[in-house]
């Protein structure tokens, strides 16, 4: 495993609480040996709780790493996988148990696993969860979104069709997401809960998009493509380019009930031809990840009209994830043994080094 000097040295960078021409150090803390960060907007939370995957086996079991922690807490001894965390601590996810064949949402806190009602078909991962439980993702090959509390789960209704995916929620009760539009094409979508769906209507020069994440106050970040789009990054019929922005919503509605807003575009990293916000905090910095065609993925934050690169060690790769209103981020390294890549032993918490005096987070090598 990499020594925390071959990236704790690099230093092209600064987050929300600290001004970003600073560019402090990072310094890295790599967490218990198999555990690997969840893989979502959400998988770190204010305090430093990290949701994800502890490895055995090849198998992975969901669990939860607190600071001061020397080791994760396992939610379930079933093949499962904790994606996202809240403020207050509840844990979410999908796990499989030995009467049901496909992946449930559940819910953990306090040392206590809470299984979720499931709509019909496969369950793909929890996307994101609310300081109460409610969480949000999106079920089967067909992609429909959804949110579930313990008592129940509901299909959200999409633009034109049923498919699409909800991303983020916040303590509003705002979920954003995409939804197929009439055209068939994937747009980005807001479920209010005062006015229900409502498209966020984007400049013409692009052909559709996603909303990745918000922030509490109902920031939204948008990533905008020049085609259509799958969960993919290219398709056979249009190199797809992305574009991150910033919608704000404004404190007026239009004539059929839906809030009008801004978009704010956000730099983008010379030399990248896609670009894509992976995280919003609530000081509006914004976790991007870029692209060159068949090259390997860099990773930005983003402020106002400031870009700043995030390390990387020289051998193996660090894939950033989450990001939280500290400035932390969180994410994991992979490597490559014989040129097969192979799953990355260890997630990793990073601080900028000027923040790191006053956390209470401990160093695991």
């Amino acid at each position: 495993l990499l020594g925390l000097g071959a990236v704790g040295a690099v230093s092209p960078a600064a987050t929300a609480r600290v001004s970003m021409s600073h560019a402090p150090e990072w310094e890295f803390f790599w967490l218990p040996e198999g555990f690997t960060v969840g893989g979502t907007a959400q998988s770190l939370n204010d305090a430093g709780q990290v949701a994800g995957t502890c490895w055995q086996d090849e198998a992975g079991r969901a669990c939860v790493w607190s600071p001061g922690q020397a080791e994760p807490v396992l939610i379930s001894s079933r093949i499962s996988h904790a994606s996202v965390i809240s403020e207050s601590g509840i844990a979410g996810g999908t796990i499989t148990e030995s009467d049901m064949p496909l992946a449930a949402p559940f819910t953990w806190a306090d040392g206590r696993l809470t299984m979720m009602p499931k709509l019909p078909g496969a369950q793909d991962p929890v996307m994101a969860i609310s300081n109460t439980g409610q969480v949000v993702g999106w079920a089967g090959g067909r992609r429909v979104p959804f949110s579930a509390t313990t008592e129940r789960v509901w299909a959200l209704p999409g633009l034109g069709d049923s498919t699409g995916s909800a991303r983020a929620i916040n303590d509003d009760g705002i979920i954003v997401g995409d939804s197929g539009d009439q055209n068939s094409r994937t747009a980005p979508v807001m479920w209010h809960p005062q006015t229900g769906i409502q498209e966020l209507w984007y400049p013409p020069r692009f052909k559709g998009g996603s909303a990745a994440d918000l922030t509490t106050d109902g920031r939204v970040l948008v990533n905008l493509f020049n085609c259509d789009w799958g969960d993919q990054w290219d398709s056979s019929e249009c190199r797809i380019l992305g574009r991150p922005m910033v919608w704000t919503m404004m404190d007026r509605q239009n004539p059929n009930g839906h809030w009008l807003g801004n978009y704010r575009p956000l730099p983008h990293p010379d030399g990248y031809d896609d670009a894509r916000g992976q995280a919003i905090n609530d000081s509006g910095t914004v976790l991007l990840k870029a692209r060159v065609q068949n090259e390997y993925d860099a990773f930005f934050l983003a402020s106002d009209d400031q870009l700043l690169a995030l390390p990387q060690p020289e051998s193996g790769r660090l894939a950033y994830w989450a990001l939280n209103n500290q400035g932390w981020l969180a994410g994991n390294l992979t490597v490559s043994t014989d040129g097969e890549t192979r799953r990355a032993s260890a997630g990793f918490i990073a601080k900028p080094r000027n923040l790191s005096a006053s956390a209470n987070h401990p160093a695991t090598e």
